[in-house]
């Protein structure tokens, strides 16, 4: 059975698709303010993504559930993202090591 991995940036609002750009406060950077809302809103194409993750791997159906049972930032209609979607907003390029930092 393949994993899903986890959920984390696959997440989408189905209403919340073409929220409004948000930017951080003045002296925040946006992955502080995605942290402490929980969700990010891409500004060139108004999707709003999921800021953390389910914190395990899962499968397909429980990926899911996940979706299905998510309440965040209002919305109670989140989806997984489809491959064109991860496509959009992949960088090859970024240097990104996350909160575990550089692998040793």
């Amino acid at each position: 059975m393949k994993s899903w991995a986890r959920v984390a940036g696959l997440l989408l609002s189905v209403s919340g698709l073409m929220a409004s750009a948000q930017s951080a406060p003045e002296g925040k950077t946006q992955a502080e303010e995605t942290l402490k809302r929980g969700y990010w809103i891409d500004p060139s194409t108004g999707l709003m993504w999921a800021g953390k993750d389910n914190g395990k791997n899962v499968s397909w159906h429980q990926a899911m559930k996940y979706c299905r049972d998510l309440r965040l930032a209002g919305h109670s209609d989140w989806r997984l993202a489809s491959l064109e979607e991860l496509r959009g907003i992949y960088d090859k390029d970024a240097n990104s090591p996350g909160l575990a930092g550089p692998p040793r």
